[in-house]
């Protein structure tokens, strides 16, 4: 092992070694009878592997319509507007493949420079596939308000935006936001996506919104995190994405979803696509077009924020006397713990933790910057009650002992 394992490795070692594993943050629960029956389905399974021409070009459109009216439903993006939904094989490719398609758009403004602005902490698959684009690009990382984790700062970034516009005038500008309930448990307020939406429009930068938590976590059912679509509105040179795997899990069976807030911007998202991908698989099509329709999956939603919610009590209940602090999430599936005392940093703790059985992320991994606390883990909250709580409390009785 290095000193410098990233997200992804850390989540698979945790999946690979640990009896109690809180790496990954995909739900780890039971699959719901009707999600179930939805895999047993035999039409399903002859008609995902039906050839044209028995299976013609209207049950295929009829598929591809099926699964867009599902995604639309079920995220609250208005039927029969201007705003595309792709679809692709994962949250990570959606990811990727808006960044590919908004330095097309910004490309067509003949910049000889791509400013990336983006926030610290936030996931690190976003620092790595940015630092694949060599030196053309120049990486501006935005750190919390005041130096306070998850007090989310729209000034900084409107702020890098206008000075980048000032000086580069021919300059391309992308603005991502990833998901911030990963790590830090917040969200952006409505106000603050239209205040960096505007900033965006009038430099004419594009603006990438990531929504991997929204469906999934302890927010659902009591506050709503404010959406891209519903924020920024129809035509404005804006990408938003969304992947069904932080909400189902389904070991490795999900499919990622770019929305395109404008024609220019979903022209782009097509280009930037083909280039990875003929199609998604017909049976995935088949099989989230059913499970997403209907409010066949409401229920599970429901339950998988109770869930949620009954961990992170367990959480608070168990470090009420322990050698940590519990940072409880306003939204999504995963928290922070921050480590008292000054023992080892989170590192040495992870792995101390993973060779006696319980796994956790090093919080370190999120930040990008200068700033880089090393007393903070991640744990995930979707997993069983009774797992949960079994391996928190070996996981508090591992930290006394150190």
């Amino acid at each position: 092992m290095t000193d410098h394992e990233h997200l992804t490795e850390q989540e698979m070692q945790a999946a690979n070694t640990a009896r109690f594993d809180f790496g990954a943050g995909y739900p780890f629960l039971p699959v719901p009878r009707e999600t179930q029956v939805l895999y047993a389905q035999p039409d399903m399974s002859l008609r995902s592997l039906t050839m044209p021409p028995t299976l013609t070009a209207d049950e295929v459109q009829a598929i591809d319509e099926r699964l867009d009216a599902s995604v639309r439903s079920t995220l609250g993006i208005p039927a029969n507007s201007e705003l595309s939904v792709s679809p692709t094989f994962s949250g990570g490719v959606a990811l990727d493949r808006a960044f590919a398609a908004a330095m097309r758009m910004v490309d067509g403004q003949n910049s000889p420079l791509v400013h990336a602005v983006a926030t610290t902490p936030s996931i690190d698959i976003l620092r790595l596939f940015l630092e694949e684009r060599g030196p053309r690009l120049n990486l501006h990382f935005v750190e919390s308000r005041n130096g306070q984790l998850g007090w989310l700062d729209e000034d900084a970034i409107i702020d890098i935006v206008h000075a980048v516009r000032r000086v580069g005038r021919n300059d391309g500008i992308v603005v991502i936001l990833t998901s911030p309930e990963n790590p830090t448990g917040e969200f952006w307020r409505e106000d603050a996506l239209r205040g960096i939406g505007a900033a965006c429009a009038g430099a004419g930068a594009v603006l990438i919104v990531d929504h991997a938590f929204l469906t999934a976590g302890v927010h659902v059912g009591r506050r709503e995190i404010p959406r891209a679509w519903s924020a920024l509105g129809v035509g404005g040179d804006w990408i938003s994405t969304w992947d069904t795997g932080k909400t189902f899990g389904l070991n490795e069976d999900k499919l990622g979803f770019v929305i395109s807030g404008s024609r220019r911007a979903a022209a782009a998202v097509d280009q930037a696509l083909s280039i990875m991908q003929f199609d998604v698989s017909r049976r995935q099509k088949m099989f989230f077009g059913e499970l997403l329709s209907g409010g066949r999956h409401t229920g599970y939603v429901t339950t998988l924020a109770e869930v949620c919610r009954t961990n992170l009590d367990t959480a608070l209940r168990l470090s009420a006397d322990a050698p940590l602090t519990v940072r409880a999430p306003r939204a999504g599936s995963v928290l922070l713990v921050r480590l008292n005392g000054h023992g080892p940093d989170d590192d040495e703790v992870r792995r101390y933790l993973l060779s006696h059985g319980v796994g956790v992320i090093s919080g370190n991994v999120f930040f990008h910057t200068g700033w880089r606390p090393r007393d903070l883990l991640r744990i995930a909250l979707a997993r069983d009650p009774a797992y949960f709580a079994e391996g928190f409390e070996a996981m508090v009785d591992l930290l006394r002992a150190l």
